[in-house]
């Protein structure tokens, strides 16, 4: 939500008078007209329902001219009736469908006025609220008279006037004509490129996050800057304001007219979808689409099962334990890519994170949700998550038969799963059976996680995450939890501990993560579990970074180390040679493209960190 801040700060956004339909484009840009119409239902006389103050917002309008601009709005019969007089006093109110057809063609109507500083937004369901706030406490923006105007006048005239009339719809009828031609040319050029070998001279590789993934974003930039160093033209469509990002993003992709798609953790139809493509412009995008699963794609659906929709993608998976969950039909491609390096820059050694033992991530605790089960059924829970721990590639349904709980218990646990998965983790599936495997994934990662740090506590071990891990640490080792680090921070912190401590989650069996590679590039020492791409030549245990297979080999390294600094850090510089050399995110785009693109030559560039077309 955002409120008192200048408009500039936020979007560029423009509104436009006409009904617009581009079926070639999809379905979601059919909006309706006219612009007040979602309020005329509601009238415009004062109501119990206006949720502010009104005395104190009409004394504040009062006093000087002012503006707001509201949006995500349902009934505005106060404001209307009260401070609606002076064409020179503006209450500029946007439905957001509008906002959306606006944006997407980039009209210049109302661009200078909705840029001023003066001007507020409110968006969000509690815009009443915010509104309130934002005359109490920061009080609003003054806007010299007559700088602002608002056509037309909501006050005047019956319903059916209340709408912008023909007198404004002739005014922008040639600017807002003269974008869409523009627009509908780009769109039909970028849809006649007939092949999806690569038709430009320098590869063009789009992207883009959704708001709710941002946590990719950091990776996303870094894959990108790898291409760019590969002489491909990039683009990064990553927008945080949900209600606009789609048609923003599908904007941009069109514009840049790439010779890629790349996508995080999805099937290309889905967040083409979600773009608004509909299933034949979809397909007949020019373009490859690489999905690069970096975690584990059963537990990215609705439904827990195996994903659909990728046929037309070529996948990548960081373990190979994934190649099984794409069937029928299979996709373009599928290999394997592990992860890589995001950390760009050798650590420095700082006193703020100078402690023998560090592990940096997240928690839940693994006690609170079996907590509500009877105690059968906590029994054979935490069997499972033993057989789990022991047999790591083996898939959760496959060792609840091997246990065979009776019905009852298994239904408890699985009411159970759906519960936490919904309330502690906000994940919803649409059946049983994925919420039970994903339930069981986080118990048994954590699990495993707080025994393995519980018993490195006695040996000076650190915690860098979120407050979660407090109510475990309890009063004893609260003096060893630091909060939350930004990435800017985790080179030191993995270059300035003796011992940087990761621990794989079960969604990823065999393949190595980010961290196994982040803490050597940083310059720092790790020790990690086994997993079965440590032994295929990524990184080399004893010469790059140290493994340990079980809890007696993990205390005894942990003992070694902390008494043979010298030989640790001498692991951490030749761990730090070898990724730089090796397993950064440059080197993760240039298999993609030899994966992908074989026939073709891509010349390194050593600026490649200046070429983005966009960020």
């Amino acid at each position: 939500m955002y409120a008192g801040e200048p408009i500039s700060a936020l979007f560029h956004l423009n509104v436009a008078a006409l009904t617009f339909r581009y079926p070639q484009y999809g379905e979601r840009l059919v909006y309706p007209d006219p612009l007040f119409q979602p309020h005329a239902d509601n009238g415009l006389s004062p109501g119990p329902t206006s949720g502010f103050h009104v005395p104190h917002l009409q004394d504040s309008w009062s006093k000087s001219v002012r503006a707001f601009v509201l949006m995500h709005t349902d009934s505005l019969p106060a404001l209307f009736a009260k401070f609606a007089g002076n064409r020179a006093q503006g209450i500029v109110v946007i439905e957001p469908a509008w906002g959306k057809v606006a944006h997407i063609f980039c009209f210049e109507d109302f661009r200078e006025q909705l840029h001023s500083p003066y001007v507020h937004w409110i968006l969000g369901d509690r815009w009443k609220e915010e509104l309130e706030r934002l005359i109490g406490k920061l009080g609003l923006y003054q806007l010299p008279a007559n700088q602002f105007r608002f056509l037309p006048d909501p006050s005047e005239g019956r319903k059916e006037t209340r709408t912008l009339d023909g007198e404004v719809k002739r005014v922008f009828a040639d600017q807002i004509r003269f974008h869409l031609q523009s627009f509908t040319k780009t769109y039909e050029t970028f849809l006649l490129r007939s092949d999806s070998k690569g038709s430009h001279k320098r590869l063009r590789i789009w992207a883009h996050v959704e708001p709710k993934a941002a946590v990719y974003s950091r990776m996303t930039r870094s894959l990108l800057k790898g291409f760019a160093e590969w002489d491909c033209e990039v683009h990064l469509s990553d927008f945080r304001e949900e209600w606009c990002a789609q048609e923003k993003v599908a904007s941009e992709l069109i514009r840049f007219s790439p010779d890629l798609l790349l996508f995080l953790n999805g099937p290309s139809r889905e967040r083409l979808r979600y773009l608004g493509f509909n299933e034949t412009i979809a397909r007949r995008l020019p373009c490859r689409r690489l999905n690069w699963y970096v975690d584990h794609p059963r537990y990215l659906s609705a439904s827990g099962g195996l994903l659909r929709d990728y046929e037309m993608d070529d996948v990548a998976v960081i373990d190979r334990s994934y190649f099984h969950e794409f069937h029928e039909p299979p996709p373009q491609s599928l290999f394997h890519l592990p992860h890589a390096a995001m950390v760009e820059r050798k650590g420095l050694s700082l006193d703020a994170y100078r402690y023998p033992i560090v592990y940096v991530g997240s928690i839940v605790d693994p006690r609170e949700s079996p907590a509500a089960l009877s105690s059968r059924a906590r029994d054979v829970l935490f069997e499972i998550v033993h057989e789990k721990m022991n047999h790591k590639t083996s898939p959760f349904p496959e060792l609840i038969e091997k246990i065979h709980p009776t019905p009852s218990i298994l239904h408890e646990i699985s009411q159970c799963a759906k519960q936490f998965n919904q309330t502690r983790m906000k994940k919803l599936f649409s059946t049983d059976a994925g919420a039970l495997d994903y339930y069981l994934y986080v118990i048994t990662t954590y699990s495993s996680r707080w025994e393995t740090v519980s018993a490195l506590l006695p040996y000076g071990l650190h915690i860098f995450g979120p407050d979660d891990w407090l109510p475990l640490l309890g009063e004893r080792y609260r003096d060893r939890f630091h909060g939350l680090l930004a990435a800017e921070e985790l080179p030191d912190c993995y270059a300035s501990a003796t011992i940087q401590i990761n621990l794989h989650s079960v969604q990823c069996p065999t393949g190595l993560n980010n961290r196994d590679f982040d803490a050597p590039r940083a310059g720092g020492f790790l020790l990690a579990d086994w997993v079965e791409d440590g032994e295929r030549g990524f990184l080399r245990d004893g010469e790059h970074l140290c493994l340990y297979r079980d809890h007696d080999e993990l205390i005894a390294k942990v003992e070694y180390y902390l008494n043979h600094v010298d030989e640790a850090q001498q692991i951490a510089n030749c761990g730090f040679e070898w990724v730089k050399a090796h397993h950064t995110l440059s080197h993760r785009a240039e298999r993609i493209l030899k994966q992908i693109y074989p026939e073709r030559e891509f010349p390194k560039k050593i600026d490649g960190a200046n070429m983005f077309h966009s960020f």
